[in-house]
């Protein structure tokens, strides 16, 4: 499905800018070097220094213009996926990313957690009953008053795919470039 999406707007000619995070420490060295003997190599230094994250997206014609986060991360853990979240991700979609997009752009964004946040999520089987019901009621699915909890749960899991909304598909339709 991907591989027949992305050549559908190769053949249309639409630019498909793909999008990523990484990070480097900022006294990244090699573990080992080369040497003639005449000289001790370089030594590895004693901590691995800050950690600069990096967002940026990129299509053939180059990277995006004025897209490039960078920021220190504040997170002493080993993922650099904890300095990113949706807030931060959205963030830099509505003022780096969409505004210096060439028009018609395809965007291809992967999995991250932060990437695929749903707008009103369905209800899960410990919500309460009301809050089922509300889900319903929003989403015009019609139910029985006497229903129980059980058979409004396995309501909402035949519908929940069919309602189910990312909060970037909707960023992306609103600002569209």
């Amino acid at each position: 499905m991907y591989l027949k999406a992305i050549k559908k707007y190769r053949d249309e000619g639409r630019p498909i800018v793909f999008t990523d995070e990484s990070y480097v420490h900022s006294s990244h060295t090699k573990g080992k070097t080369w040497s003639d003997d005449s000289a001790k190599g370089l030594k590895r230094p004693i901590s691995k220094g800050q950690r600069i994250v990096m967002v940026h997206a990129g299509s053939e014609a180059g990277f995006v213009p004025n897209a490039l986060l960078m920021f220190k991360s504040g997170n002493k853990t080993g993922d650099y996926h904890d300095d990113m979240n949706f807030v931060n991700y959205e963030k830099w979609l509505q003022t780096q990313l969409i505004p210096n997009l060439s028009p018609n752009s395809v965007v291809v964004i992967d999995n991250a957690p932060y990437h695929n946040k749903l707008l009103n999520p369905a209800p899960s089987s410990n919500a309460k009953k009301a809050m089922m019901e509300s889900w319903l009621v929003e989403k015009g699915i019609l139910y029985e008053n006497d229903m129980r909890k059980p058979q409004l749960y396995n309501l909402i899991k035949k519908n929940k795919d069919v309602h189910k909304k990312y909060v970037i598909d909707e960023l992306f339709k609103k600002n569209k470039p």
